[in-house]
């Protein structure tokens, strides 16, 4: 029973939430049936690795829970049934916890269906205490919409016929709710129909747009960010148009990111990060410092942290960005801070690439390769990452011998596995041209100034038409060194 949705679910929680949960299924609230209680004990006894062959065996679990039963499998079957059901009912309930304004809200409309009038003025001041703390902007659009709509029907059902504003504030709230959404919704189908050539459209977003143009003093900063947002990912009239929607992005997020949660900032920061690769992409090495600087900052506020985790994708980036910019000390630090984030399944090889990318950046070549000795990605876009440091380390220190190996299993594997056919190509041409290169090394005091001149050349052009080339900016390095 290793392999149960249950147990493969139980994974995921947190000592604290497997404490929790078992707390919750024995709560007689939630659960009366004493045999679900064993199992649930049991389990959470296996936890966190779930791995003991025997103790999760049918017939064991079945003797445990049923003792003075003979074995069967469909009453073991119901009973994990009974225990995954309020293992989602317990996730839900976390859930629920994280919105305390919205509880709030549930509350005044069971005080309010009750007629239990003397209780509301407490759950309306609680509320209001509520939304004073910082949350989520769509959370708190949406309570509100849900607050002042039962302060409305309060209203109502008092019989008064009078002007009251709960009804205007609950509809503007709603309004704030629904033009954030779908500037978030336009804003992500941007990014698909240009990764993955798609043609999303979001209805009624020139209305949208044109009432934010209208209203600007009006609406809240973070609407005024996703229409910049927006604005900056379809500028189809000049580069300098998106360019300014940026910097004007940019200017709000750093104006107000103190009203924005973590998760709000990690969001807008990934729209910014996106835009500058995209300029860096086309030319604009300024951008450089500029993503490095967006990274230093989600970096030193730990936002850049989801559920105390570092993706080993954001840790090497990172990296390799510090290293573009030379902030050689404050990457250093980084990689040895922030390992302890990453996930173990990936910890060592990625601290490990990381400072073999620093050795390698630094000159150190000999450590690199030290360091790089049993570092093995399986995943393809890694594994390249290492293999390029590698080539370069090898054509730095002149092992002839040792470079022309790896190009040749270089070349077999990104033949042979299955890699995007852009990398793929990109990585070939690298492999090409460096073959040359240190065939020019290699016989340069052999060859006349003519033959010389020309190999040169031939090489040069390779790397100016070549297309898609990685790597582009090293080649022509080492070309110019030689």
């Amino acid at each position: 029973m290793q392999n149960t949705k249950l147990i493969n679910l139980l994974k995921v929680l947190n000592s604290r939430e497997l404490q929790r949960f078992e707390e919750y299924v024995h709560s007689p609230f939630f659960n009366k049936h004493q045999a679900t209680r064993r199992l649930c004990k049991h389990l959470l006894s296996l936890a966190p690795r779930f791995e003991h062959k025997r103790k999760l065996g049918k017939e064991y679990l079945f003797q445990l829970l049923y003792p003075d039963l003979d074995y069967e499998y469909i009453r073991l079957h119901r009973t994990f049934a009974q225990l995954l059901a309020l293992l989602k009912d317990f996730l839900v309930q976390l859930q629920q916890e994280k919105d305390k304004s919205h509880h709030q809200v549930l509350l005044l409309e069971q005080l309010r269906q009750r007629k239990a009038e003397k209780q509301l003025p407490i759950a309306i001041r609680r509320f209001k205490t509520l939304s004073n703390k910082k949350q989520d902007h769509q959370q708190t659009f949406y309570n509100n919409y849900l607050y002042y709509n039962e302060l409305d029907l309060q209203f109502i059902e008092k019989g008064a016929h009078a002007y009251d504003e709960n009804l205007q504030l609950k509809s503007n709230s709603l309004d704030l709710f629904f033009i954030l959404e779908k500037l978030k919704i336009a804003c992500d189908m941007a990014s698909r129909n240009v990764v993955v050539k798609a043609d999303y459209e979001c209805a009624l977003l020139n209305d949208i747009l044109n009432h934010v143009a209208e209203h600007q003093a009006s609406l809240s900063p973070i609407i005024l960010i996703y229409e910049s947002i927006l604005q900056m990912r379809t500028a189809a009239a000049t580069a300098a148009a998106a360019e300014n929607h940026y910097k004007n992005m940019i200017r709000l997020l750093k104006e107000h990111r103190k009203h924005f949660t973590k998760m709000e900032v990690m969001d807008i920061y990934g729209y910014a990060l996106n835009f500058s690769i995209q300029q860096i992409n086309q030319g604009k090495s300024n951008y450089y410092q500029e993503a490095f600087q967006h990274y230093q900052y989600l970096v030193e506020e730990k936002i850049i942290l989801i559920n105390n985790h570092l993706q080993v994708f954001e840790y090497i980036n990172i990296v390799t960005l510090g290293m573009r910019v030379e902030a050689y000390t404050w990457v250093e630090q980084f990689i040895h801070n922030y390992k302890q984030y990453v996930p173990v399944a990936d910890r060592e090889k990625a601290y490990n690439y990381n400072l073999a990318s620093l050795f390698y950046q630094t000159k150190a070549y000999e450590k690199a390769l030290q360091t790089l000795h049993n570092v093995e990605f399986t995943r393809p876009n890694f594994y390249i990452q290492v293999k390029l440091i590698q080539l370069k380390c090898y054509y730095e220190l002149d092992e002839g011998d040792a470079l022309q190996s790896l190009l040749s299993t270089f070349s077999n594997y990104l033949h042979r596995k299955n890699v995007s056919e852009y990398w793929k190509l990109a990585n070939l041409n690298t492999i090409k041209i460096t073959k040359k290169l240190y065939q020019l090394k290699e016989k340069r005091l052999f060859l006349s100034k003519k033959q010389y001149l020309r190999l040169y050349e031939q090489t040069q052009s390779l790397i100016e038409t070549l297309q898609p080339l990685s790597n582009k900016v090293w080649l022509e390095t080492a070309l110019n060194t030689l």
